[in-house]
Protein backbone atom coordinates (compact mmCIF):
# COMPACT_ATOMS: atom_id res chain seq x y z
CA UNK A 1 0.00 0.00 0.00
CA UNK A 2 1.04 3.27 -1.27
CA UNK A 3 1.93 6.09 1.57
CA UNK A 4 0.21 9.59 1.89
CA UNK A 5 2.26 12.29 -0.13
CA UNK A 6 4.76 13.97 1.83
CA UNK A 7 3.64 17.35 0.46
CA UNK A 8 2.40 18.37 3.69
CA UNK A 9 -0.92 16.26 3.21
CA UNK A 10 -2.57 14.59 6.44
CA UNK A 11 -4.56 11.30 6.79
CA UNK A 12 -7.07 10.63 9.28
CA UNK A 13 -9.48 13.23 10.41
CA UNK A 14 -7.16 16.12 9.56
CA UNK A 15 -7.37 18.55 6.95
CA UNK A 16 -5.67 18.13 3.76
CA UNK A 17 -7.22 21.72 1.91
CA UNK A 18 -8.85 22.30 -0.99
CA UNK A 19 -6.58 20.02 -3.32
CA UNK A 20 -7.91 16.54 -2.02
CA UNK A 21 -10.01 15.27 1.22
CA UNK A 22 -8.68 13.18 3.75
CA UNK A 23 -10.71 10.36 2.39
CA UNK A 24 -9.74 10.57 -1.16
CA UNK A 25 -7.56 7.59 -2.55
CA UNK A 26 -3.46 8.16 -2.67
CA UNK A 27 -3.55 8.73 -6.67
CA UNK A 28 -6.19 11.78 -5.95
CA UNK A 29 -3.31 13.37 -3.69
CA UNK A 30 -0.82 12.23 -6.28
CA UNK A 31 -3.12 13.56 -8.76
CA UNK A 32 -3.71 17.17 -6.76
CA UNK A 33 0.70 17.76 -6.22
CA UNK A 34 1.06 17.69 -9.64
CA UNK A 35 -1.56 20.15 -10.21
CA UNK A 36 -0.21 22.00 -7.90
CA UNK A 37 3.58 21.54 -8.76
CA UNK A 38 2.57 22.20 -12.32
CA UNK A 39 1.11 26.20 -11.94
CA UNK A 40 -2.30 24.88 -13.00
CA UNK A 41 -3.66 25.88 -9.34
CA UNK A 42 -2.54 29.37 -9.14
CA UNK A 43 -3.30 29.86 -12.40
CA UNK A 44 -6.72 29.02 -12.36
CA UNK A 45 -6.95 30.60 -8.85
CA UNK A 46 -5.68 33.95 -11.16
CA UNK A 47 -8.40 33.46 -14.25
CA UNK A 48 -11.20 32.88 -11.39
CA UNK A 49 -10.18 35.80 -9.50
CA UNK A 50 -10.23 37.61 -12.19
CA UNK A 51 -13.23 36.37 -13.52
CA UNK A 52 -15.23 36.98 -9.99
CA UNK A 53 -14.17 40.42 -9.96
CA UNK A 54 -16.11 41.28 -13.32
CA UNK A 55 -18.82 39.11 -12.77
CA UNK A 56 -19.86 39.27 -9.16
CA UNK A 57 -23.09 37.03 -7.60
CA UNK A 58 -22.52 34.17 -9.68
CA UNK A 59 -22.53 30.50 -8.61
CA UNK A 60 -19.77 28.16 -8.81
CA UNK A 61 -21.66 25.88 -11.38
CA UNK A 62 -22.85 29.38 -13.10
CA UNK A 63 -19.08 30.51 -13.36
CA UNK A 64 -17.76 27.11 -14.30
CA UNK A 65 -20.28 27.03 -17.11
CA UNK A 66 -19.30 31.13 -18.41
CA UNK A 67 -15.38 30.20 -18.19
CA UNK A 68 -15.87 27.11 -19.54
CA UNK A 69 -14.06 24.97 -16.79
CA UNK A 70 -14.68 21.63 -15.03
CA UNK A 71 -17.16 22.57 -12.57
CA UNK A 72 -15.22 20.82 -9.71
CA UNK A 73 -11.85 22.58 -10.73
CA UNK A 74 -13.73 26.04 -10.09
CA UNK A 75 -15.89 24.67 -6.74
CA UNK A 76 -11.99 23.32 -4.84
CA UNK A 77 -10.59 27.02 -6.18
CA UNK A 78 -12.85 29.06 -4.88
CA UNK A 79 -12.16 28.06 -1.18
CA UNK A 80 -8.63 28.84 -1.87
CA UNK A 81 -9.27 32.22 -2.64
CA UNK A 82 -11.42 32.40 0.67
CA UNK A 83 -8.23 31.25 2.39
CA UNK A 84 -6.65 33.82 0.26
CA UNK A 85 -8.39 36.89 1.84
CA UNK A 86 -9.67 37.20 -1.67
CA UNK A 87 -13.42 36.25 -2.32
CA UNK A 88 -16.38 35.78 -0.12
CA UNK A 89 -19.76 33.73 -0.22
CA UNK A 90 -22.81 35.55 0.05
CA UNK A 91 -26.44 34.96 0.17
CA UNK A 92 -27.54 31.91 -1.55
CA UNK A 93 -30.26 31.90 -4.54
CA UNK A 94 -31.69 29.51 -7.14
CA UNK A 95 -28.79 28.73 -9.67
CA UNK A 96 -29.59 29.02 -12.83
CA UNK A 97 -27.42 26.52 -14.01
CA UNK A 98 -27.64 23.50 -11.17
CA UNK A 99 -30.45 22.68 -9.20
CA UNK A 100 -31.49 24.61 -6.28
CA UNK A 101 -29.96 27.24 -4.19
CA UNK A 102 -26.76 27.75 -4.23
CA UNK A 103 -24.06 30.70 -2.71
CA UNK A 104 -22.99 33.44 -4.68
CA UNK A 105 -19.28 34.83 -4.67
CA UNK A 106 -18.19 38.21 -4.64
CA UNK A 107 -14.65 39.60 -4.77
CA UNK A 108 -14.26 40.82 -0.94
CA UNK A 109 -13.48 44.73 -2.47
CA UNK A 110 -17.13 44.17 -3.69
CA UNK A 111 -19.60 46.61 -1.94
CA UNK A 112 -22.50 44.51 -0.18
CA UNK A 113 -25.81 44.79 -1.54
CA UNK A 114 -27.31 42.01 0.35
Amino acid sequence: MKSAPSQGYLWGTESVGASARTSDPVTSHEAASRHNESGATESNKARILRFVKANPGLTSAEIAKRMGMDRVEVARRLPNLVDDGEVEQRAKRACTVGRGDAVTWFAKDAAKSD
